[in-house]
């Protein structure tokens, strides 16, 4: 009994020595549970700045190499004239690129050198040396040119030089964060998984670095290249809208592709340069920006389907909470799809439920708490990539193992996902264990309310409903001629039978001499050729319904017996 408790003290050892489980904001027992953002509701991780004398600050976990501090935090306990840190260093940063998708007002980070604290969920606080680049209270500029202060810091787990991760870092050269954790034996792997869950539907979130969650991937995963950059590789080529089960909420039965592609655009020319098809995009998956960014066109024919409302001074789409199409639509199981192709052109559907796209932004965005749908068009030519934000990867697991040079993207959880499945991702990997796709149905169908079949709604989109009328005429034409034929057929029958005993007792011979004479009963009587006169009647009659068919052309045959065939 004791040697078995050994063991598995020993195997648990070993285990957690190979991977980092963080917590989240919304995690308990963390430090300070809580709910962040003024476009979410969002959950994130916690750093502690400064050892056990410092302070706690939300990240947001991305694949980029930097981390930003925020250093006026969301409980304003903090800024930056009132902290020591361990080493000032002689760098200032501009704003990072995700926040250049808000318009932020421009604003310097020091370096720093500092000792970072992370908050593993089974083990003690991990410490380590790093440099920082720290920001005093920048500004999201809204498109009024109302602004507000931004609360929360980015926690950089990548490279910027996936092949040299020693020089990873770009304040001093220093090796990143998961090399460094690599080299203290933390974990096994310059890798992480991550799923960012729902904090609206209290699913927490997951980041486990040197591994991942098995449970928060399902079905097959999509692998995409790395490129020596750090930069993934990832091209959407389809933007649905779907239900899972159950009848559609929409207006239409059916609706299925509402992406407008890429065209006449400097990024679509980058996708191109980068291996994507034509009209595909090249997209960037980042928490640290909140919306799903598309191009120019697709948000906007999603809107035609939705009960949503453009605001012009904030620049997204309001639901509109008095029509009953919004009830119907954020709480049944359609979701708006998203199709990539990998790095071995397979396409993976990743489904995000109009469940997570139900958000709300609070002051100071907007007066009062409302909801939104949190696509926006994206044009321009900077950054070159469309990004997918926070809103999309509560639906997605996301990870990256840089010692291979893979990201990975599959369909994420519902809230009831199955058991915690953790698993180390090895230097070598290159694929990731999941759970059955159906388990993305299962892990919803408590939130979902199925609606029945409704016999007066529309087929789908007037291409659909041309096509299915044209099909129609088609085939009803094809049968309407068959019961012509059908109808002839028996006439004829019925005629061939009375005529028949009146040339039965004439000799095959004779009936060369005759044929101008029969033709003439023929055209007159319109009475069917006998049987016996089989192998005279013309070669284009051969696949008639009651086969009273010849090969002998000269015989002057009444052709209209021979539906379909020329004389």
């Amino acid at each position: 009994m004791a040697s078995s408790s050994v063991l598995f003290a020993a195997f648990w050892g070993m285990l957690a020595a190979q991977l980092v489980q963080l917590e989240w904001t919304t995690d308990f027992p963390a430090s300070h549970p809580h709910q962040i953002g003024h476009d979410g509701p969002w959950q994130a991780v916690s750093l502690r700045v400064g050892g056990d004398l410092g302070f706690t600050v939300d990240v947001w976990p991305t694949d980029k190499d930097l981390i930003y501090i925020v250093a006026n935090t969301t409980l304003g306990e903090h800024s930056i004239e009132n902290l020591q840190f361990s080493k000032k260093l002689p760098m200032w940063f501009g704003n990072p690129l995700e926040w250049a998708l808000y318009n932020t007002t421009f604003s310097s980070g020091r370096g720093y050198s500092e000792l970072i604290a992370l908050s593993p969920k089974t083990s003690r606080p991990i410490s380590f040396n790093y440099s920082i680049a720290v920001f005093n209270e920048p500004i999201f500029t809204l498109p009024d040119e109302r602004g507000y202060i931004n609360n929360v810091g980015i926690l950089g787990l990548g490279s910027p030089a996936v092949n040299s991760p020693n020089d990873g870092n770009p304040i001093d050269g220093k090796p990143t964060l998961l090399e460094q954790l690599k080299q203290s034996g933390e974990i096994t792997s310059r890798s992480f998984g991550m799923h960012m869950g729902s904090a609206q539907h209290s699913q927490p979130g997951s980041l486990v670095l040197g591994g991942y969650e098995q449970n928060r991937a399902l079905g097959d995963i999509g692998i995409f290249d790395v490129d020596d950059g750090g930069s993934p590789h990832i091209f959407l080529l389809d933007v649905t809208l779907d239900t899972q089960v159950g009848d559609s909420p929409f207006n239409e039965s059916k609706i299925g592709s509402i992406y407008q592609g890429t065209d006449n655009s400097y990024m679509a020319n980058i996708t191109k340069f980068l291996g994507g098809t034509k009209g595909s995009a090249l997209v960037d998956l980042s928490s640290a920006v909140p919306y799903i960014y598309l191009p120019p066109g697709t948000c906007e024919t999603a809107s035609q389907y939705l009960p949503v409302i453009w605001d012009e001074d904030i620049e997204l789409y309001i639901w509109n909470q008095t029509d009953p199409q919004y009830d119907r639509i954020v709480s049944s199981s359609a979701y708006l799809g998203f199709i990539f192709a990998d790095r071995d052109a397979s396409n993976i559907t990743i489904k995000v439920p109009f469940q997570l796209l139900n958000l709300t932004l609070l002051p100071p965005i907007v007066h009062l708490p409302t909801p939104y749908f949190p696509c926006k068009p994206l044009a321009g030519e900077s950054p070159n990539r469309w990004t997918l934000g926070r809103a999309f990867l509560q639906a997605a697991f996301y990870g990256v193992n840089f010692e291979t040079q893979t990201t990975f993207i599959g369909q994420g959880p519902g809230p009831n996902m199955d058991i915690s499945v953790v698993r180390v991702m090895r230097p070598k990997d290159t694929g990731i264990i999941s759970n059955p796709i159906a388990s993305f149905e299962e892990s919803w169908s408590a939130y979902w309310t199925v609606l029945p079949k409704s016999p007066n709604k529309s087929q789908g989109s007037k291409d659909d409903l041309s096509r299915a009328g044209t099909e129609g005429i088609i085939v009803g034409s094809i049968f309407g001629g068959l019961i012509l034929v059908f109808g002839a057929a028996i006439t004829i029958w019925n005629r061939r039978r009375q005529f028949t005993q009146h040339f039965r007792t004439v000799e095959r011979q004779n009936y060369e001499e005759n044929l101008s004479l029969l033709g003439a009963v023929i055209e007159l009587d319109a009475s069917p050729i006998p049987l016996d006169m089989s192998d005279l009647l013309p070669h284009e009659c051969e696949y008639t319904i009651f086969a009273i068919l010849a090969k002998y052309r000269s015989y002057p045959f009444p052709t209209q017996y021979c539906i379909g065939f020329a004389s």
